[in-house]
Protein backbone atom coordinates (compact mmCIF):
# COMPACT_ATOMS: atom_id res chain seq x y z
CA UNK A 1 0.00 0.00 0.00
CA UNK A 2 1.35 3.37 -0.98
CA UNK A 3 1.70 5.85 1.84
CA UNK A 4 0.15 9.27 1.28
CA UNK A 5 2.60 12.10 1.75
CA UNK A 6 1.68 15.76 2.26
CA UNK A 7 4.54 16.69 -0.04
CA UNK A 8 2.94 15.23 -3.14
CA UNK A 9 -0.31 16.27 -4.73
CA UNK A 10 -2.28 13.40 -6.25
CA UNK A 11 -4.84 15.66 -7.99
CA UNK A 12 -3.11 16.47 -11.28
CA UNK A 13 -1.27 13.95 -13.42
CA UNK A 14 1.32 16.48 -14.58
CA UNK A 15 1.86 17.70 -11.01
CA UNK A 16 1.66 14.32 -9.34
CA UNK A 17 5.30 14.46 -8.30
CA UNK A 18 5.41 18.20 -7.73
CA UNK A 19 6.69 19.10 -4.31
CA UNK A 20 4.07 20.89 -2.27
CA UNK A 21 4.71 23.57 0.28
CA UNK A 22 4.79 22.04 3.73
CA UNK A 23 2.16 24.36 5.21
CA UNK A 24 -0.20 24.59 2.21
CA UNK A 25 -1.83 22.17 -0.17
CA UNK A 26 -0.45 23.85 -3.29
CA UNK A 27 2.53 22.82 -5.37
CA UNK A 28 5.41 25.25 -5.76
CA UNK A 29 4.23 26.02 -9.31
CA UNK A 30 0.88 27.27 -7.99
CA UNK A 31 2.05 29.07 -4.86
CA UNK A 32 3.17 32.34 -6.43
CA UNK A 33 1.74 35.86 -6.35
CA UNK A 34 -0.97 35.09 -8.93
CA UNK A 35 -2.32 32.23 -6.82
CA UNK A 36 -2.06 34.38 -3.69
CA UNK A 37 -4.07 37.17 -5.33
CA UNK A 38 -6.72 34.71 -6.49
CA UNK A 39 -6.89 33.27 -2.97
CA UNK A 40 -7.26 36.76 -1.51
CA UNK A 41 -10.03 37.63 -3.98
CA UNK A 42 -11.86 34.41 -3.14
CA UNK A 43 -11.63 35.19 0.58
CA UNK A 44 -12.87 38.73 -0.08
CA UNK A 45 -15.90 37.40 -1.97
CA UNK A 46 -16.60 34.95 0.85
CA UNK A 47 -16.32 37.75 3.40
CA UNK A 48 -18.65 39.99 1.38
CA UNK A 49 -21.22 37.21 1.05
CA UNK A 50 -21.07 36.40 4.77
CA UNK A 51 -19.49 32.96 4.39
CA UNK A 52 -16.31 34.15 6.11
CA UNK A 53 -16.58 35.74 9.55
CA UNK A 54 -15.05 39.18 10.21
CA UNK A 55 -12.67 37.61 12.74
CA UNK A 56 -11.34 35.16 10.14
CA UNK A 57 -11.09 37.93 7.53
CA UNK A 58 -9.03 40.10 9.90
CA UNK A 59 -6.85 37.12 10.81
CA UNK A 60 -6.10 36.49 7.12
CA UNK A 61 -5.39 40.19 6.52
CA UNK A 62 -3.05 40.37 9.53
CA UNK A 63 -1.17 37.35 8.18
CA UNK A 64 -0.85 39.00 4.76
CA UNK A 65 0.46 42.21 6.36
CA UNK A 66 2.97 40.24 8.43
CA UNK A 67 4.14 38.36 5.33
CA UNK A 68 4.61 41.66 3.44
CA UNK A 69 6.60 43.07 6.34
CA UNK A 70 8.80 39.94 6.48
CA UNK A 71 9.48 40.28 2.75
CA UNK A 72 10.44 43.94 3.18
CA UNK A 73 12.65 43.11 6.16
CA UNK A 74 14.67 40.75 3.98
CA UNK A 75 15.81 43.82 2.02
CA UNK A 76 15.90 46.35 4.86
CA UNK A 77 15.75 45.03 8.46
CA UNK A 78 15.63 48.62 9.77
CA UNK A 79 12.15 49.24 8.38
CA UNK A 80 9.83 50.01 11.32
CA UNK A 81 7.07 47.59 12.24
CA UNK A 82 6.15 44.48 14.20
CA UNK A 83 4.18 41.31 13.62
CA UNK A 84 3.26 40.55 17.23
CA UNK A 85 2.07 42.77 20.07
CA UNK A 86 2.99 41.49 23.50
CA UNK A 87 0.96 44.16 25.27
CA UNK A 88 2.06 44.46 28.90
CA UNK A 89 4.53 41.63 28.41
CA UNK A 90 6.58 43.97 26.19
CA UNK A 91 8.05 45.60 29.30
CA UNK A 92 8.96 42.22 30.75
CA UNK A 93 10.65 41.24 27.51
CA UNK A 94 12.61 44.50 27.48
CA UNK A 95 13.68 43.87 31.08
CA UNK A 96 14.77 40.35 30.15
CA UNK A 97 16.83 41.72 27.27
CA UNK A 98 18.44 44.26 29.59
CA UNK A 99 19.32 41.46 32.01
CA UNK A 100 21.30 39.87 29.17
CA UNK A 101 22.95 43.19 28.34
CA UNK A 102 20.98 43.77 25.13
CA UNK A 103 19.55 47.20 24.30
CA UNK A 104 16.48 46.65 22.13
CA UNK A 105 16.47 50.27 20.97
CA UNK A 106 19.79 49.75 19.21
CA UNK A 107 18.64 46.62 17.35
CA UNK A 108 16.92 46.51 13.98
CA UNK A 109 13.10 46.26 14.20
CA UNK A 110 13.25 42.92 12.39
CA UNK A 111 15.54 41.52 15.09
CA UNK A 112 13.39 42.92 17.90
CA UNK A 113 10.31 41.35 16.31
CA UNK A 114 12.13 38.01 16.12
CA UNK A 115 13.00 38.38 19.80
CA UNK A 116 9.34 39.12 20.60
CA UNK A 117 8.31 35.85 18.98
CA UNK A 118 11.07 33.96 20.80
CA UNK A 119 9.97 35.50 24.10
CA UNK A 120 6.34 34.58 23.36
CA UNK A 121 7.29 30.95 22.71
CA UNK A 122 9.31 30.65 25.91
CA UNK A 123 6.52 31.84 28.21
CA UNK A 124 4.07 29.41 29.80
CA UNK A 125 0.62 29.72 28.25
CA UNK A 126 -1.15 30.61 31.49
CA UNK A 127 1.34 33.42 32.20
CA UNK A 128 0.74 35.00 28.81
CA UNK A 129 -3.04 34.62 29.09
CA UNK A 130 -2.95 36.44 32.44
CA UNK A 131 -0.76 39.23 31.05
CA UNK A 132 -2.79 39.69 27.88
CA UNK A 133 -6.10 39.61 29.77
CA UNK A 134 -5.21 42.45 32.13
CA UNK A 135 -6.16 45.91 30.81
Amino acid sequence: MRRKSPYFLPTSHSLRRARARKDKGRCLNHAGPKAANEHHERLWREFQSGKLSPANWHRHEAKRAANRLHDKWKKDPWLPGWTIDLGQAEGEMTDSLRDFGVDGDRLAPAVVDWLRWRYRRTQPEETLEAILATP
